[in-house]
């Protein structure tokens, strides 16, 4: 019998399946768990409590507001895009409820109770 531990909830560029397709954010926040040493999952169909969204060069800001509008449609409690170039993240409560916090503003994400520093992410 394998051992089992607690592992950290975060998981980085781990696919997720929505409607058949595949999506993958820049983070995904899931509650703590149970994971054998030896699974090493990249694929989910359970849907993660966050998905972070980090821009990146190559990408556009419709790219991945199209992906956070499915997030929402399929129970992901909240959604981050972040933007490096302009040190901002947007906190999203839903799909049309968001606010943007710049480097030097503290935020609460009030769907899973979470306080940070803006400058904290970009340390």
């Amino acid at each position: 019998m394998e051992s089992c531990e607690p592992t950290q909830p975060t998981l980085i560029d781990i696919s997720l399946e929505v409607q058949g397709k595949e999506f993958i954010p820049d983070v995904a926040l899931y509650s703590k768990r149970k994971m054998k040493r030896s699974e090493d999952i990249i694929r989910m169909t359970e849907m993660p409590l966050l998905a972070v969204e980090i821009l990146s060069p190559k990408q556009s800001s419709q790219d991945v507001l199209e992906k956070i509008k499915v997030y929402f449609e399929s129970n992901i409690k909240s959604c981050w895009f972040i933007v490096p170039a302009t040190r901002t993240i947007t906190v999203y409560k839903s799909f049309d409820d968001f606010t943007t916090y710049t480097e030097n503003m503290q935020f609460t994400d009030e769907n899973l109770a979470i306080t940070l520093n803006v400058a904290e992410l970009f340390e």
